[in-house]
């Protein structure tokens, strides 16, 4: 290939994707007709040789294809000339590189973006990649050199040239016993723990990334895909850059990453350094599986494990030993227990089993190598003699003699010594007992709370605040702890109570002031929920007079900001919360972004509540993508819940239904089978099934949800009154009116016994009795209800086609049409698809009236609505679509024009009705009855 200047590479780019558009025998003319220069022209119609040869790639692969056939040597990089490719990678190509301006000599590593990778993500990457080197200042870490944009625009860094192979090889070369290999594997956690320090985490840990230079020191590369554990990430990128073989379970399954993961895979590199082999049993996907759910081999397993690649299992054994400078029987020996304890607690599946640092791993290797007892975890005593006895050969008999005489000092301290300890430890014990206490108390924790719950409270609570009398300062804590319990549990004014006297005593001992900040700002949310916004505002004024810090006066201001939302300072709060994550953009740690996600969710119900669910479901999503970098798999499906509600309200549902699903997949074992946002989450993607038209399967999970709901043990009124509503106008739209009718006495029971919670129920339950009332020909009921709601200002569009139905039914066909007319405008500019069609009864009043153009214009165009939301959302059986076009269908029958349209239009309906409502029901027979009697 030529040379080519940035601008022309991008015209050879452009070109080539527009060229793959075309057949392949016009590829070459049409580069030839469209090409500003023979150069470009031939530099396009090369590239798509080299594609077309590619027969095993996707189309999608084009660019990709593209961009590494521009990936020659090129002259020079910055003040750097590259010399030769040393690796290439996801991210890029690293190049042996010298300096080709003469200032100084000096060759290094330098590492360039690939030229495919122009999306900001990679950018993003490639950049951490160059900052967390600029980070990291350590003798065991390649060190960043210098940086810059090359004349094709794209990012480089160089750093410090290892000359050297990779550390298993290099062990193996130099036949190694376990000491030697044990320090280099030092060497490399000092360099793992030097970046943990800088909370930088490296994700691909493995011998490739680990090389020994000439003089046995080992080095610690590449960085590409290491995560800030402060800061967002891409996980849908990194979930696919990992080195399976070394991944730690959590990458696997695309939890979250860790300090943990390159502890995990230290562990591996060391068992692949003690014993020539990985600890896994299978190979390729098997491996995967096993990496997740299986134990890791034992290291003396691992040497009698037959790996196939010679044909006596014992000639394995012995090249393994030979490397290792021993007989395979002796390394059999060296491979003890404390070593398989090291190895063992590193590999564990869980992250919060594995050494809490890899600072803490180190530790134990240098125990064993100075032949002391781990410090992590305990030895035996026989082994703990006998490591004592190697390291004090000849203090021992000195020991001796000098033991009798110190066993009563050393006896007296040892009482002082446990003494201190049992009293701390019965300290612990309390506040680890109260607080295991509360939080399984808590339903909003567990989820499994039952309606005993509170009476147990009730009764623990008198002997419980008796022993707490003794330590006032755990005292306070626990009661805040305990009132929050019973305001989740519906007993608000109970905790209130509580937390108030709580605060009196403690404001007479004068306890911390932290102490008493907490608690004021805890019984602020629980009057703020309870609807006492003067109280809560008092209680406020008294937290702001204890703020000590500016992480207590962000808590303040929240709180605040949702009291003022309450209480209708709405702008106030808005205001407020938009300059908090405006100051919040700025700082990266994990506190500002769960204080961000606090701020979100204000800002979220904000926009709910003004009508804006546009600026909701932007929020909503924000809140969704932050909960991936930092949340737990709770705090992920509740957001995906409630984005997935703003989708549904939008009139979404093929978007909102992976959403809910995705809730209600995580919630159960996060939460609780009867949690609330369980529920809620498989309530939403029932209501996702009826609103894409499949209404058998969403009445079947609607059902089995009302079952969940009246078995779980803490009642959730609003929940299943809300699902029970659903019910009944899904079975209303089927045409089975007993059924929506049992569904609505069962709302109409939770409403007697909590109307203030269903207070809001009763507009939309009206609305179905009326669908009902109108199928049974009660048309008096109906224009009676109707009518009252048709006197305001902004009439709903079910209670107009309602009313013109009823008129139509009753012949009253003139005075229909204003009703009709009005439905059928405000349909068409709707936010989002009405639960009743407009357009279908104006069109059916228009057609009595035998003004045929008019009925069939109206029509076309609800057609072609409906189909529309068909498309976007997959609503593929959808029962207004049915509606207008059956009335279409009449309306060209009455002008005596295309049958096969009508036909066509009939077809369709009479599949809908059937799938909706079923063959036999008497609203699908007469599809069928007008499609007999076409022409």
């Amino acid at each position: 290939m030529s040379i080519v200047d940035p601008q022309q590479w991008q015209r050879i780019k452009a070109l080539f994707q527009q060229a793959l558009d075309q057949p392949p025998e016009r590829r070459e003319a049409f580069v030839r007709s469209s090409a500003e220069s023979d150069v470009i022209a031939n530099e396009v119609i090369s590239l798509l040789t080299a594609h077309a040869s590619d027969t095993g790639r996707h189309e999608s692969n084009a660019l990709t294809t593209l961009e590494q056939l521009r990936e020659v040597v090129p002259e020079q990089i910055g003040p750097y000339r590259p010399l030769r490719v040393l690796g290439r990678g996801g991210m890029g190509v690293v190049w042996l590189a010298e300096r080709a301006d003469g200032a100084y000599q000096q060759r290094v590593a330098l590492k360039r973006l690939a030229a495919h990778l122009t999306d900001p993500v990679a950018r993003e990457r490639f950049q951490r990649e160059r900052e967390t080197l600029a980070r990291l200042d350590h003798p065991h870490i390649a060190r960043l050199l210098d940086g810059g944009i090359d004349s094709q625009g794209l990012p480089w860094f160089a750093m410090t040239y290892v000359e050297g192979e990779p550390i298993t090889q290099w062990c193996d070369a130099q036949r190694l016993g376990l000491n030697e290999r044990l320090r280099r594997m030092q060497q490399v956690l000092d360099a793992l723990d030097a970046a943990h320090r800088q909370l930088v985490v490296h994700r691909d840990l493995k011998p490739s990334n680990v090389l020994v230079d000439h003089g046995g020191r080992a080095h610690l590369l590449d960085f590409g895909i290491a995560k800030w554990l402060q800061q967002e990430e891409h996980t849908a990128t990194a979930a696919r850059m990992l080195t399976p073989d070394y991944a730690a379970p959590e990458q696997v399954e695309g939890h979250p990453i860790s300090t943990a993961t390159d502890v995990y895979a230290a562990g591996v590199l060391l068992f692949e350094l003690l014993t020539g082999r990985l600890p896994y049993r299978h190979t390729g996907a098997l491996r995967l599986s096993e990496i997740v759910s299986q134990p890791a081999l034992r290291l003396r397993q691992a040497l009698t494990l037959r790996t196939g690649k010679a044909n006596d299992g014992s000639s394995e054994r012995d090249k393994i030993a030979a490397a290792r400078g021993v007989s395979a029987a002796r390394l059999h020996g060296l491979l003890d227990n404390d070593l398989q304890r090291i190895v063992e607690r590193a590999l564990q599946k869980a992250p919060q089993d594995r050494y809490p640092s890899v600072r803490a791993m180190a530790d134990d290797i240098d125990a064993w190598l100075t032949q002391r007892p781990l410090r992590s975890m305990p030895t035996p005593w026989p082994r703990r003699l006998q490591q004592f006895a190697r390291r004090q050969r000849w203090a021992i008999l000195l020991a001796s003699v000098l033991l009798f005489s110190a066993v009563l000092g050393v006896a007296a301290v040892m009482w002082q010594a446990r003494e201190t300890a049992r009293q701390a430890a019965r300290a612990d014990a309390t506040r680890r007992a109260l607080s295991d206490l509360l939080a399984n108390a808590d339903p909003f924790r567990q989820g499994t709370s039952t309606v005993t719950l509170k009476q147990a409270l009730d009764r623990g609570l008198p002997p419980l605040q008796a022993q707490l009398e003794a330590a006032p300062e755990v005292a306070l804590g626990v009661i805040a702890e305990l009132a929050s319990v019973y305001g989740n549990l519906g007993e608000a004014e109970k905790g209130q109570q509580l937390l108030s006297d709580a605060l009196t005593r403690a404001g007479a001992i004068s306890l911390p002031s932290e102490l008493r900040f907490d608690a004021w700002l805890r019984l602020a949310r629980l009057q703020q929920n309870s609807g006492h916004l003067d109280s809560a505002e008092q209680s406020l004024k008294h937290a702001s007079t204890l703020v000590k810090d500016a992480n207590d006066l962000e808590r303040l201001t929240l709180i605040s900001a949702e009291v003022d939302w309450a209480a209708g300072r709405k702008d106030e709060a808005i205001a407020v919360a938009q300059n908090a994550l405006d100051a919040l953009t700025r700082t990266h740690t994990r506190e500002a972004q769960t204080q961000r996600l606090a701020w979100l969710r204000l800002l979220s119900n904000a926009w709910f509540d003004r009508g804006d669910p546009l600026k909701a479901l932007q929020t909503d999503t924000a809140i969704l993508e932050l909960q991936e970098s930092i949340g737990s798999p709770a705090d992920i499906g509740v957001a995906a819940y409630y984005l997935a509600s703003t989708l549904a309200v939008m009139g979404k549902p093929q978007q909102a239904a992976p959403l809910f699903e995705r809730a209600a997949t995580l919630l159960p074992d996060a939460l609780g089978q009867y949690h609330v946002y369980t529920l809620s989450a498989r309530a939403g993607m029932a209501s996702a099934l009826q609103a894409r038209g499949d209404y058998s399967a969403a009445a079947s999970l609607m059902n089995a949800v009302l079952d969940d709901f009246r078995a779980a043990p803490v009642p959730h009124v609003p929940g299943q009154l809300a699902l029970l509503v659903n019910l009944a106008r899904l079975q209303s739209e089927r045409g089975r009116c007993d059924e929506a009718k049992a569904a609505m006495t069962s709302a109409d029971s939770l409403i007697a016994s909590h109307p203030q919670v269903g207070a809001r129920m009763q507009g939309p339950l009206q609305q179905i009795a009326l669908e009902c009332a109108l199928q049974s020909g009660d048309l008096t009921a109906v224009l009676d209800a109707t009518q009252a709601s048709l006197a305001a200002e902004s009439p709903s569009i079910v209670d107009l086609v309602l009313h013109a139905r009823a008129l139509l039914q009753q012949g009253r066909i003139d005075d229909a049409l204003p009703y009709a007319e009005l439905a059928a405008t405000l349909e068409a500019h709707a936010d989002r698809p009405p639960r009743a069609s407009g357009r279908a009864v104006h069109g059916d009043v228009l057609r009595l009236l035998h003004r045929l153009e008019e009925s069939r214009s109206v029509l076309e165009a609800a057609v072609s609505y409906w189909q529309a939301q068909r498309e976007d959302d997959g609503v593929q059986m959808n029962p207004r679509l049915a509606d207008v076009q059956i009335a279409l269908a009449k309306t060209l029958k009455a002008q005596d024009e295309q049958p096969r349209r009508q036909g066509e239009l009939l077809q369709s309906a009479l599949r809908i009705r059937q799938h909706v409502m079923g063959e036999r029901h008497p609203w699908t027979q007469q599809v069928e009855s007008e499609l007999r009697h076409l022409p």
